[in-house]
């Protein structure tokens, strides 16, 4: 059986592209926007490059006949002709790419929001968001974070948005074996300017969880979020994004930060150096007793 410290590669280059997602109606403009930078990163060098939630498809539009309208021009199969187009830019350029999609379900108008890991050879894996805040339970079917993927870059798991803000989540995809922990977002800035939260802690809570998440579970996390407004109907308004996009060592160390609302792209380099640093520094994993922790599943909350 291979351990942890024989996948992870040495050095990893990394990208994280902020940007404002167009809506579902002009989902073309944000596939030829991504491929465009794959190419030109990928040019530069880079290894992995990650974008944020619903980056292809774009948000939904809550208003009467929104579902359905959503799922006929904003979904798309998992293999569909937007994956297609970045597995081929990744190949041209020999590079592993993170990004988000609608996916469509087998049954009509139902929809997993997912995040899909594709590199040279094609998808490698995804995750379906299980924790759907507000509105997003009318629009997507709860899926799962899913297993954490092979690749030659090391363990890399996936989470979406929402997710990170539940430990347990994290801690799954930690504890089998990830290295890499990739959370893709359109975190709202919270109260009249969308999503859940009041507007201030949502900001403090966003910026805060990815160090969280990177030193409990002693994994690099990657935050890519986007940025922008997103016009969500005449039933919600405009809603704004954090942006705040970072990566994060496995010691708490923010190795690259966006601008709190801007289209950027930040860089960072991961080592396996680091890694195993961090890992010798605190015994979080191996100091784990699961079998003390039953109340997780067996709650006994008075009623």
């Amino acid at each position: 059986m291979k351990k942890w410290g024989e996948f992870m590669r040495e050095q990893i280059s990394v990208a994280l592209v902020q940007f404002a997602p167009h809506e579902f109606t002009a989902k073309e403009k944000n596939v030829s926007y991504m491929v465009d930078q794959i190419i030109a990163l990928g040019k530069q060098g880079i290894d992995l490059i990650v974008f944020p939630e619903l980056s292809v498809s774009g948000f939904f539009r809550h208003e009467p006949g929104g579902k359905l309208a959503y799922w006929e021009k904003g979904a798309e199969d998992l293999d569909g002709e937007s994956s297609h187009r970045i597995i081929t830019a990744a190949k041209e350029v020999g590079v592993y790419v993170v990004f988000g999609l609608a996916e469509r379900l087998a049954r009509p108008v139902e929809m997993y929001n997912t995040a899909v890991l594709v590199g040279p050879g094609g998808i490698v894996g995804a995750a379906r968001k299980m924790h759907l805040p507000l509105y997003e339970k009318f629009y997507f079917t709860s899926g799962r974070l899913g297993t954490v993927l092979h690749t030659p870059l090391g363990q890399i798991g996936l989470a979406i948005c929402y997710d990170m803000y539940f430990p347990e989540a994290i801690r799954i995809l930690a504890v089998n074996g990830a290295e890499i922990i990739i959370a893709i977002s359109s975190m709202w800035k919270g109260g009249d300017k969308g999503g859940v939260g009041l507007i201030g802690s949502k900001e403090r809570i966003f910026d805060i969880t990815p160090v969280c998440r990177a030193m409990e579970n002693q994994v690099y996390f990657l935050s890519c979020n986007g940025c922008g407004r997103h016009d969500m109907g005449p039933m919600l308004g405009v809603w704004e994004r954090l942006g705040n996009s970072k990566v994060v060592d496995p010691l708490g160390n923010i190795l690259a930060v966006a601008d709190c609302n801007r289209e950027s792209v930040i860089t960072a380099v991961l080592t396996r150096e680091v890694l195993i640093k961090g890992r010798s520094a605190f015994g979080f994993l191996a100091d784990r007793i699961p079998e003390l922790y039953s109340d997780l599943i067996y709650s006994q909350v008075s009623k």
